[in-house]
């Protein structure tokens, strides 16, 4: 109401005075100042004598005025163009302070059509960078027609990189849409790569694919204001495409519980779930505590889709603490078509989401009735309890002698947990670093056949990374990815990725949702 009541009063006083409205002119008459009645200003009927000596002065005050004139028409006109040269440099110091602010962060986003229209940056404002977005434009295809014999939109994703000596500039072409990266971290290209993968992906939840496929056909047009208001999920994934393993892993986080919280907790799930829903989770703020299957439904459970998910959750309010019914796009299910989402947490340790292909608000009735009977039993049974104490345990630091940092992919189901990592909003500079070495080493042993043990060990004076692919526990298979704090032997090295197996192993911990069974 009150933006509505500004917007009037603006429009209020935009409006012409009625005596400077030329069609108005026959209609005003005059008014005193006092009283304001009509017609009380007397018409002076002067004599020829009295406008004869009105005009020579008026002809003797023009003569003076000219000769001062004469005499600092220079300074008056240098003083002029100082005026006019400050004028129009404070017009021009609006893009240049614009694009200075934007140098000063180490690392931008920034999303745009391939005819120039800004879509998002992740620093600065898009219509202040409107003259760089339209660099970007001219300058991609410019370089990409020098490498690949002008096909440009048949191979648009040739240009992958641009270097600089302390600047990295990836580029990502999707749906008619340019992405690119700018960095001044070391992070490598396929890492770059992914996090602007997952920009996409939220830019395709927030507006669905059919919007961004009619770009094809009118290239010039400006879908800014279809995300307008819609920014905060974008702002929060270039976030956390930095501060979460989730982006490079390509899985999603899972809480580490005892085996028979897990069993009770899903037992709780069949006595309590909806009876028309594509699948579901349980979830805390940050990690999921299981998954919700649809025993008539295929459904694709995709790990990016429940990372998105994850995402909302982090960057709009309303789902941690209100009952929300949201329509999004969940890519990997569909891209042309807004699914209905349903979140609602009793506490940050314990929700419910839901996904449904129905829009009928008798679905959300149902979801409804589901999550707060499953919120009753959780606390009567006291398993909210325990579940806090499993969740806070999370982020606290664990003595584990050389390991100072470990995190174990599940490389069958997706999934991944973490030791020794804070929260994603305590992150360091320190901690964006660990990630980016990290993801350099996982994406070397991506590039070797998945039957072949990976194993790689970089040494540094104080401190040692390793990374080991393919480690089988039963019908899984692992991959481990250390920091130890000191420079230890390789035979030591293997004898701690024994030890983190064999607490795989252990019956008493269910530290993977089982999602293939």
């Amino acid at each position: 109401m009150e933006e509505e009541k500004d917007s009037k009063m603006i429009i209020n006083e935009l409006k012409p005075d009625p005596e400077d409205d030329p069609e108005n002119q026959d209609q005003v008459v005059s008014k005193s100042p006092v009283t304001g009645d009509e017609g009380i200003f007397p018409t002076i009927v002067k004599s020829k004598e009295e406008e004869e000596e009105e005009n020579s002065e008026e002809a003797s005050a023009i003569l003076n005025s000219k000769k001062r004139l004469d005499v600092n028409s220079l300074e008056e006109s240098e003083e002029g163009a100082q005026e006019e040269s400050k004028a129009s440099f404070s017009k021009l110091s609006i893009d240049v302070t614009e694009e200075d602010s934007i140098r000063e962060h180490a690392y931008n986003y920034f999303i745009f059509t391939l005819a120039g229209k800004p879509i998002f940056c992740r620093f600065g404002d898009e219509f202040h960078l409107s003259p760089m977005f339209a660099t970007f434009s001219a300058m991609i295809p410019k370089i990409l027609s020098f490498y690949s014999n002008n096909e440009f939109y048949k191979d648009r994703n040739f240009l992958r990189c641009i270097r600089g000596k302390k600047l990295k500039c990836v580029v990502l072409i999707k749906s008619q849409i340019c992405y690119v990266a700018i960095t001044k971290y070391k992070e490598t290209t396929s890492y770059l790569r992914q996090q602007l993968e997952y920009l996409h992906l939220q830019m395709v939840s927030l507006i669905t694919n059919q919007i961004l496929e009619s770009l094809k056909e009118r290239p010039n047009l400006d879908i800014r204001n279809s995300v307008a208001g819609l920014e905060k999920p974008l702002h929060m994934m270039s976030e956390m495409v930095k501060r979460s393993p989730a982006c490079f892993l390509n899985a999603f986080p899972v809480l580490t519980l005892h085996s028979l919280l897990r069993k009770d907790l899903y037992q709780l799930i069949e006595e309590n779930k909806p009876n028309d829903f594509y699948y579901g989770l349980l979830v805390t703020y940050t990690t999921v505590l299981g998954v919700i299957e649809n025993k008539e439904e295929d459904a694709m459970i995709c790990a990016p889709d429940i990372n998105l998910i994850f995402n909302y959750i982090h960057s709009l309010s309303s789902f941690r603490h209100e009952e929300t019914w949201t329509p999004i796009c969940i890519p990997g299910i569909t891209e042309e078509f807004l699914l209905h989402v349903y979140v609602y947490f009793l506490n940050p340790h314990f929700g419910v989401v839901y996904i449904s292909t129905s829009d009928q608000i008798d679905v959300f009735y149902e979801y409804s009735k589901s999550a707060k009977a499953l919120f009753s039993e959780v606390q009567e049974l006291k398993i909210i309890n325990h579940l806090e104490n499993w969740s806070t345990r999370l982020y606290q630091p664990i003595d584990m002698k050389e390991i100072t940092c470990a995190i174990i992919r599940n490389d069958t189901l997706d999934q991944f947990i973490h030791y020794n990592l804070p929260k994603p909003r305590d992150y360091t500079q320190e901690h964006v670093e660990l990630l980016a070495r990290f993801e350099e080493m996982y994406s070397r042993c991506c590039s070797f056949s998945n039957k072949k043990t990976f194993y790689l060990v970089e040494k540094e004076e104080y401190e040692t990374y390793v990374i080991h692919r393919n480690h089988s526990v039963g019908s899984f298979k692992f991959t481990l990815l250390l920091r130890l704090n000191e420079s230890i032997t390789e035979k030591q090295i293997h004898q701690i990725c024994d030890d983190l197996l064999i607490d795989l192993k252990q019956p008493k911990k269910s530290l993977f949702i089982n999602t293939k069974s």
